[in-house]
């Protein structure tokens, strides 16, 4: 008798960290939400990796990025158009489209 071998899955992902931008293929064992929300997981098996720095006299962020989506970190919003809603002057943590992004200014301590 044997057993079905269950489907591995691949997913295309980008891991940003203070100093590296990780684009690499994450095949959990089992579901995706399951295995990256697992409250006792402390770290992830990453495969097929690249790593660019984040210094900016390597490259520029928004270049080395495969996806859509960017990540910022205590982000400083400025509308430089009037909004029928108040907007939010600073997030921790913001989602950008890197297709509407029409500027941006890192900022070094």
């Amino acid at each position: 008798m044997s057993f079905a071998t269950p489907e591995i899955h691949h997913y295309a992902v980008e891991v940003l960290t203070e100093q590296y931008l990780f684009s690499a293929t994450l095949e959990p064992p089992g579901m995706l939400l399951n295995y990256v929300n697992h409250p006792d997981r402390a770290t992830l098996q990453l495969k097929q990796v690249t790593a660019t720095a984040l210094d900016a006299s390597l490259s520029d962020l928004f270049d080395t990025m495969t996806s859509y989506w960017a990540p910022a970190t205590d982000a400083l919003v400025y509308p430089l158009m009037p909004c029928a809603t108040p907007v939010f002057s600073n997030a921790q943590l913001l989602l950008l489209n890197r297709r509407r992004l029409l500027f941006y200014q890192p900022v070094k301590d």
